[in-house]
């Protein structure tokens, strides 16, 4: 699976209300809910372990994706 057929499928799924509400908060106040950025970035105080996209794009092949 390429990285732009990922993307395809993500798009496919939609955006979570609780991203509806984050861009509603935004847009009325200018700021961001911390506990949106939590679920969108994750807790700032622990480390993050990310891969290449081909390793994204092999966890989709593989059936571990969406």
């Amino acid at each position: 699976m390429t990285f732009n057929e990922i993307r395809e499928r993500l798009a496919k799924v939609g955006e979570p209300d609780w991203v509806h509400e984050m861009k509603d908060y935004f847009a009325r106040t200018g700021t961001y809910p911390p506990e949106h950025l939590r679920k969108l970035l994750g807790d700032p105080n622990k480390g993050v372990e990310m891969g290449s996209r081909e390793s994204i794009a092999k966890n989709f092949a593989s059936g571990g994706g969406l």
